[in-house]
């Protein structure tokens, strides 16, 4: 196990070095990917063509914009995505942003993705549409556990199932769904679902689950976790975070639970949820609170980490 460590620590930097992660501002974060391209390059220039028309067409009523520009092989690849409860003013603001910040954030990087509490955006040099990508993401999480983790866990679980089947499979072809669930003591916790609308919905339930699957062995028994990836995303809280009205609200009257860490049940399963081992952990502890925390009320205190996936596994390994 000691030689394992030892040979993957370099692999690790060397990724780590070539996946430059950034804060932007206002709450922004960014990570960049693959070679960079040269000053004047017409792949540099397709890129900041669509970036403007990006920004300048960012009007959808959907909220959601892909764009190929160029020929190949200088061909560059945007896409963005406005969180499904925004208005169009505030959709085009963010994403006005985004595409500002991104080309600071990366500078010649042939690929990369922003991230906004209300929108993200992603650019390459290759296709990024049709496929669920749950390489590159953010997780973040609350600092403060449940007090009734039990209860707590078997509560969340059940609304991430809602969640899952209602943004997967629901009526809305946006892919976007919000749920509310009542808590024993009478307090409330909220969440949301979120795929690209170029998934098909099975590809947007495995986005979404995968997703379930890494806050649960981050976040197990927080009041509070989020994954931001470039697909999909999954948030839950103690406090309302979006707009509109959430949809229906899960009972608290609920199965014992395990004390650590939660599973999504399938859709109308009661069964209490297997046991998590005590030993589990949350990812590796080179985590840090940024400087420009994201908007969230006094004393909600998180941690953010932002790396592919994989190595997640091999530092835990």
């Amino acid at each position: 196990m000691a030689v394992t460590r030892l040979l993957v620590l370099p692999l690790l930097i060397a990724v780590l070095m070539l996946q430059s992660f950034s804060h932007a501002t206002e709450n922004g974060y960014s990570l960049c990917l693959q070679a960079n391209y040269s000053s004047n390059s017409a792949f540099g220039k397709n890129l900041n063509a669509l970036l403007v028309s990006l920004s300048s067409n960012s009007t959808s009523v959907s909220g959601y914009f892909y764009s190929v520009g160029g020929r190949s092989p200088d061909q560059a690849y945007t896409r963005a995505l406005c969180r499904g409860d925004l208005d169009a003013v505030s959709c085009k603001a963010c994403v006005d942003t985004a595409g500002q910040q991104i080309v600071k954030s990366c500078p010649k990087s042939k690929g990369g993705i922003i991230w906004y509490d209300t929108c993200l955006l992603h650019y390459s040099n290759h296709s990024i549409v049709s496929s669920p990508d749950n390489g590159h993401e953010i997780y973040s999480w609350n600092l403060n556990n449940a007090t009734d983790p039990g209860p707590f866990n078997r509560t969340l679980g059940v609304m991430l199932a809602d969640l899952l089947g209602a943004a997967a499979f629901g009526r809305s072809d946006r892919l976007f769904a919000t749920g509310m669930a009542r808590l024993n003591g009478g307090s409330t916790l909220y969440g949301l679902a979120q795929c690209v609308p170029d998934l098909t919905r099975s590809d947007c339930n495995k986005c979404l689950a995968g997703a379930v699957d890494s806050l649960r062995d981050c976040c197990g028994g927080r009041i509070g976790a989020r994954l931001d990836g470039s697909s999909c995303r999954l948030r839950y809280e103690t406090y309302k975070f979006f707009n509109g009205r959430p949809g229906p609200a899960t009972g608290p009257t609920l199965p014992p639970a395990p004390e650590s860490g939660f599973v999504v049940p399938p859709p109308g399963s009661v069964g209490p949820m297997p046991s998590s081992s005590p030993n589990d952990q949350p990812p590796p502890s080179n985590t840090s609170t940024p400087s420009s925390a994201p908007t969230v009320p006094e004393k909600q205190l998180y941690n953010f980490i932002v790396m592919p996936s994989f190595l997640i596994f091999l530092l835990c390994y």
